[in-house]
Formats: structure tokens, C-alpha cells, sequence
């Protein structure tokens, strides 16, 4: 509804203004709702009162959201073979707003990717999982760390 012409506007004029209603809104992000903290309510209340984040905000739904959720042309699913860098595809397992499905096509379409997924989480593995999320970076860092130094061959004398 709130890509809908006129909706969006009076949606975002009337609603996100308060504190418990960003917790309400953000906390179905998160599979432990109690992980959305204060700060991070205040940090997204800053957010959305600097000029033209309504605006952009809108704009971006507009562009890539209908009434059937996200359209298919947005996910440029036939791009994908294009990524020639490794890629790491951290995905949450409940994710209410792209479904596992996505991150599994994407997958299958970039060339060097790897998916990892965190069970018991939804849209924010980073902040959900924050430990185990920086090791699985870490680890995909390293190892494409290396695979550079092979590639690379041995250091000219």
C-alpha cells in the first residue's frame, strides 16, 4: 500500500514517527524481536527524519515493490551470470521480505558465489547473528584471499 500513489505519502506522514512504532515495524525483522534494541529504533527515527528519506524511500518502492511483492525485472536474475567477483550471499532462512528462493537463484546464477544461510533468523543475519556473521565473512575473505595468491602464481624473485 505505501507504494501506491498518494498512500505512501500520507502512510509515512502519519506512521514510523514514534519510537514503539519503528520497534513494531522492525521487530518482524528479526526472528528474536527482542535483538531490535532501542538504539537501533533511534538510529532508524534519525534516519527518516533527514530531508528527502520519505522521498527516496517512496521512490525505491516505486520502483520495485506491487501489490504481489517484489517484481521479478527488479531482481535482474538474467544480469546475474555478469558477476565475475567472488560473491558471499548471507541470507536469513525466515526472511519475510525475499524469501530463501531468492538467495538460491542468485546462487545458481553467479558464477563464483556461495550462500550461506542462518537458520533461525530473518532479514538481518549481521545483527542477529553477529559473531557467526563475521567469521562466515571472515572465512570467504581468507579463502578468496588465497585463491588470489594462487591464481597469482609464485612472487618474481
Amino acid at each position: 500500500a505505501v507504494s501506491a500513489p498518494g498512500w505512501g505519502e500520507l502512510v509515512l506522514r502519519i506512521l514510523g514517527r514514534y519510537r514503539w512504532e519503528v520497534r513494531w515495524e522492525y521487530s518482524g525483522l528479526f526472528h528474536d524481536p527482542s535483538l531490535f534494541t532501542p538504539q537501533m529504533a533511534a538510529e532508524v527515527l534519525a534516519n527518516r527524519a533527514r530531508p528527502r528519506a520519505a522521498a527516496i524511500l517512496l521512490s525505491m518502492l516505486r520502483q520495485g515493490v506491487t501489490w504481489r511483492g517484489v517484481r521479478g525485472d527488479v531482481l535482474l536474475l538474467d544480469r546475474l551470470p555478469l558477476v565475475q567477483a567472488p560473491t558471499l550471499i548471507a541470507w536469513g532462512a525466515q526472511d519475510p521480505l525475499f524469501p530463501l528462493s531468492h538467495a538460491r537463484r542468485a546462487q545458481q546464477g553467479i558464477p563464483r558465489s556461495r550462500l550461506e544461510v542462518f537458520p533461525d533468523c530473518r532479514h538481518c543475519p549481521q545483527l542477529e547473528y553477529p559473531e557467526r556473521f563475521n567469521d562466515v565473512v571472515g572465512s570467504f575473505l581468507a579463502a578468496e584471499t588465497a585463491n588470489l595468491a594462487l591464481d597469482a602464481g609464485p612472487a618474481p624473485p
